[in-house]
């Protein structure tokens, strides 16, 4: 099942210690000040994946280190430490699941 765009978050903002990713701002810098995450941020090779992964989040949970989301599709994310470092990580999707 695929929820409505109702139910995306449409911005999503970061700020503090990035050493790992965990921000999701392309880089593994702090960031002292509120930033909206952005897809022109990454590598030209990922923007594409980046910006079509922002699009669909429907829940999102962060923690000091790492972050995971859920998108619209069932597909899982990962980024930060997690596992590995700056990188968007899609681990399980909504076959994996399915009772």
């Amino acid at each position: 099942m695929e929820l409505s765009k109702e139910y995306l978050l449409t911005d999503l903002y970061s700020v503090g210690s990035g050493g790992s990713g965990q921000l999701l701002q392309g880089d593994l810098e702090d960031h002292t000040k509120l930033e909206k995450i952005k897809s022109e941020k990454f590598s030209e090779e990922k923007r594409a994946d980046v910006e079509a992964f922002l699009q669909k989040i429907v829940d999102i949970s962060l923690g000091g280190t790492k972050g995971l989301a859920l998108t619209s599709q069932g597909e899982v994310y990962s980024w930060g430490e997690l596992y590995v470092k700056n990188e968007l990580v899609k681990f399980a999707s909504k076959n994996c699941c399915k009772k």
